[in-house]
């Protein structure tokens, strides 16, 4: 890509990288790894003709309705684009 000066990388991760959740100590870490690559890698390349992107998934609310009303689920509406 470099030698080109042309290209995107997206990394595919997920909110739990920027928002630990109980149970989840492991997955939370493996995604918040990848946000900070993905920043270091974004900041080594700012002077390039290169775009670095994360791409975050979360859960559907669909599947959450038995505990819409959780602290957790609170704090992942608030944070989420749309409030969804």
């Amino acid at each position: 890509m470099l030698e080109r000066q042309r290209g995107h990388v997206i990394n595919l991760s997920s909110i739990a990288g920027k928002m630990a959740y109980p149970g989840g100590a492991f997955y939370c870490a493996s995604k918040a790894a990848v946000e900070a690559l993905t920043a270091a890698l974004r900041a080594e390349l700012v002077a390039t003709p290169l775009r670095v992107t994360t791409v975050l998934s979360s859960p559907l609310f669909e599947s959450l309705k038995s505990s819409l009303n959780s602290p957790f689920t609170k704090k992942v509406s608030r944070r989420t684009a749309h409030r969804r």
